[in-house]
């Protein structure tokens, strides 16, 4: 099988798989907050790679790992297993599963505009007119068909934003990490991101705890 072929195939799965979690990190994200949620997410990914690939095997390619592209490793994760979950885990709770679905796939739009910029990667009329009319569509979904004028649901600009922090690290991994084996970039962002997660989730959720209760404080007062 062409490599062009097979790569249509793997990224229709993709996207797929990636409706499918949409829809389940919804429901979830009623009892978990989205820090705590992207953080598990990133731990059983980790576990999904030790489990098919082996602990001591993806340790020895990362202990391996070239020192020019720790640099570009850690931009990744940051990028994919940090801002662009938790951009995106946040935006969902603001807005429908279907919305964030439809408005996730400008990634693939961004990806396309941020290669032609920085990686000199050619674009065709198609692709182009693709391009346009993808936006297009987004920007009645996120307006809700311009019933409120050029104003976006906060959420869907998150979702957008995460879009955009997926799409620069997609053309991250391509421009400084292709001599990487996919399973140890996978590995090795995930790693990274539980970690940073983990550290920020205490502040994160003290944050949030103490402004509850500030509003519940000043409801009182007010009664």
């Amino acid at each position: 099988m062409q490599s062009y072929p097979k790569g249509i195939i793997l990224g229709s799965t993709a996207i797929v798989l990636y409706a499918c979690y949409s829809i389940a990190a919804k429901l979830l994200l009623e009892e978990i907050d989205p820090i705590t949620l992207a953080a598990f997410i990133r731990l059983f990914s980790v576990g999904g790679v030790i489990f098919l690939f082996g602990f001591l095997t993806e340790l020895r390619q990362l202990i391996r790992i070239p020192r020019s592209s720790i640099v570009w490793l850690c931009c990744s994760a940051l990028l994919s297993s940090v801002a662009s979950p938790l951009l995106f885990l946040t935006g969902l709770q603001m807005t429908t599963a279907t919305d964030a679905i439809l408005i996730s796939r400008t990634g693939v739009v961004f990806t396309g505009i941020i290669s032609f910029l920085c990686l000199s990667e050619k674009m065709t009329k198609e692709q182009i007119a693709g391009i346009i009319f993808m936006f297009f569509g987004i920007s009645i979904i996120a307006t809700k068909s311009y019933q409120y004028g050029l104003t976006a649901n906060i959420g869907n600009i998150l979702i957008l934003g995460a879009s955009l922090s997926g799409a620069i690290e997609t053309n991250v991994v391509k421009r400084a990490l292709t001599h990487l084996s996919p399973e140890l970039i996978v590995f090795s962002r995930h790693l990274i991101g539980a970690v940073v997660l983990l550290i920020l989730l205490p502040l994160l959720t003290g944050v949030d705890r103490k402004s509850t209760r500030l509003n519940s404080s000043h409801q009182i007062i007010s009664y």
